[in-house]
């Protein structure tokens, strides 16, 4: 009997007892209250045996916070725990206690509060009876049933009850501590069959089975529910030598199916709560169960229901942890979901805050770029009139009054284009764009263009040729708004080829579309700026051939009309070597 051991074993936030049987006085049992018990033959002690082998004073029980402590007081015979002399050491429960010729069981208080109520039935008394009969008394019958027995039979099956609270306890998994249960009861109580269930959904579920090799079946559940519904239901430990021959069962299918005759069924009872049942059978009339095998029954089910209802409520906790940890682990899980989103969302508030800078950026630029390209024609068209005044005053010839007046008209249409321009692109991006296609050829609206731009890039010495497939098939385009895409890619061939340069329109059958290009002979474009000169406001000035007139928004206009069409326009080009221009119309 080890500290480790009695620790294991030993839960006695309860009063614990004293179990005492003896030849030379009456069984009783006796609680531990006092702080100390004194044992002995003096009429002093707290308890007064009459045994002569027995000291004044033989020992005393101490309760040590959950502990109950033995120590011997110098008896002259010494004092025995389960057959070693101690003068000192931490009771278990179960441990016997031996003082002289008295025998004394140290059991768990609470275990005695209740009633064991046995249905006994064998073939002589075939109504059956009903003993109640108190658990204490269980304890002393099986100290006189172990006397009886001989010493080899008592240091066996003190052996046994010994081992509950060692192999019991701190056994946390309802299976593992039904498995060391029923061991120790085939162990115990001799029988064909063993099952352990338990309570579930109001419901008996086996969780443990054994049986003899030898039994023939299947290896089905041979096990009779007439029994187990008594018990269930009145909560009673069910006793019949002979279950065949019992009138109670006399309607039960299934003790004749499977043979039972002799059988025990004991409830796994914790506060009048049944947790389970613990069911043995026997096939043979002449191995039929006694008196003795329901006590060890009764004891070794009475110490475990008190385990079984701890493992269950650990089961419970385990659960409860484990749906905690899903949990705990979900809101991980979404609060990284949630946080992933919030990233996400600001992301995409920081770039439309981007988005909207660069927009104020480019409202800025655009107004700053309107005032000077509304600001200066204006002025030049001021001077045109203030001169045209003057020479009226003066009588100036009646040509120059009128090329003065020209030159104003022509700034004035050049303010026009660049508020109808502007006008153009604030349309698109509001989805009003006026694209209306209707079937036709496209060569007229090539032909308008060439017409335009032949005197313009005549005039500045500049080569202007169109190369036009003379199979072209008909298409669906809106030709005021695909001549305005050639002439706004044709006035910037025109403005940076320079004098002297050459400039080519093509028009040629490719696959599902008309491929339509305008190549120039100007500076070129660096290839990291090829997208960008589809943008609006961009322009593009080259310090030699181009002077960075316009609002830079003709590239923007046509990108948005070929695509209108369902089209697509881009460029190719490289310092030096001009630019080619190309969008398409679907056939």
């Amino acid at each position: 009997m080890t500290e480790t051991a009695a620790s294991r074993s030993t839960r006695t936030a309860a009063v614990a007892n004293l179990v005492i049987a003896s030849e030379l006085e009456e069984d009783r049992v006796v609680a531990l209250e006092r702080p100390v018990t004194v044992v002995g033959r003096s009429s002093d002690c707290d308890v007064v045996l009459t045994d002569r082998k027995v000291s004044g004073r033989h020992f005393e029980i101490a309760r040590v916070g959950r502990h109950y402590v033995l120590r011997d007081l110098g008896s002259t015979n010494g004092t025995y725990v389960n057959g070693r002399r101690v003068s000192e050491g931490v009771l278990r429960l179960g441990d016997e206690i031996t003082a002289g010729l008295t025998q004394l069981l140290f059991t768990e208080a609470r275990r005695f509060e209740k009633t064991a109520r046995l249905v006994v039935a064998d073939g002589e008394n075939a109504d059956g009876f009903v003993v109640e009969v108190p658990l204490a008394d269980i304890e002393r019958r099986f100290i006189r049933d172990l006397r009886r027995d001989g010493e080899t039979g008592l240091a066996e099956r003190l052996d046994v009850i010994q081992r509950l609270g060692s192999t019991l306890n701190n056994v946390l998994e309802v299976d593992a501590l039904l498995e060391r249960v029923m061991d120790i009861v085939v162990e115990t109580v001799s029988c064909d069959r063993a099952y352990a269930f338990v309570v579930r959904g109001g419901k008996l579920v086996p969780r443990v089975v054994r049986r003899r090799a030898d039994l023939s079946g299947d290896g089905g559940l041979a096990v009779s529910a007439t029994l187990l519904s008594q018990v269930m239901r009145e909560g009673k430990a069910v006793f019949t030598r002979d279950a065949s021959a019992d009138e109670r069962f006399r309607g039960g299918d299934s003790i004749h199916r499977f043979s039972i005759r002799s059988a025990l069924a004991v409830p796994l009872l914790v506060q009048e709560s049944v947790l389970g049942v613990v069911y043995l059978d026997r096939a043979s009339a002449r191995r039929a169960f006694e008196q003795h095998d329901l006590h060890i029954l009764a004891l070794i089910c009475n110490h475990a229901a008190s385990n079984l209802s701890n493992a269950q409520l650990f089961e419970e906790l385990r659960v409860a942890n484990e749906q905690l940890r899903k949990a705990k682990a979900e809101i991980l899980e979404w609060n990284l979901e949630l946080e992933e989103k919030v990233e996400q969302r600001t992301r995409e508030l920081e770039a439309k805050t981007a988005h909207i800078v660069r927009l104020n950026a480019q409202k800025d630029e655009l107004l700053g770029m309107v005032a000077h390209d509304l600001r200066s024609p204006l002025t030049s068209i001021c001077g045109y009139l203030d001169m045209v005044d003057q020479q009226l005053d003066t009588g100036a010839d009646p040509e120059q009054v009128r090329a003065d007046l020209a030159a104003a008209r022509e700034i004035a249409a050049e303010m026009t284009d660049l508020l109808n321009g502007l006008l153009d692109v604030a349309s698109i991006e509001s989805g009003r764009v006026g694209v209306e296609p209707r079937p036709q050829r496209l060569e007229p609206a090539l032909e308008a263009c060439r017409r335009q731009f032949e005197v313009v890039a005549a005039a500045r010495g500049q080569s202007l040729r169109f190369d036009i497939d003379p199979d072209l098939p008909e298409l669906r385009f809106d030709r005021r708004r695909i001549v305005q895409v050639l002439c706004n890619l044709l006035h910037n061939a025109v403005k940076f080829s320079g004098e002297g340069g050459q400039i080519v329109v093509r028009a040629r059958r490719h696959e599902g579309d008309v491929v339509v290009s305008v190549a120039d002979s100007g500076p070129g474009i660096a290839p990291e700026r090829v997208e960008e000169v589809f943008g609006r406001f961009v322009r593009d000035v080259d310090s030699e051939h181009g002077n960075g007139s316009g609002a830079g928004l003709g590239l923007a206009i046509a990108r948005k009309l070929v695509r209108a069409h369902g089209g697509r326009i881009w460029a190719e080009s490289r310092p030096g070597a001009g630019a080619r221009f190309y969008f398409t119309l679907p056939i």
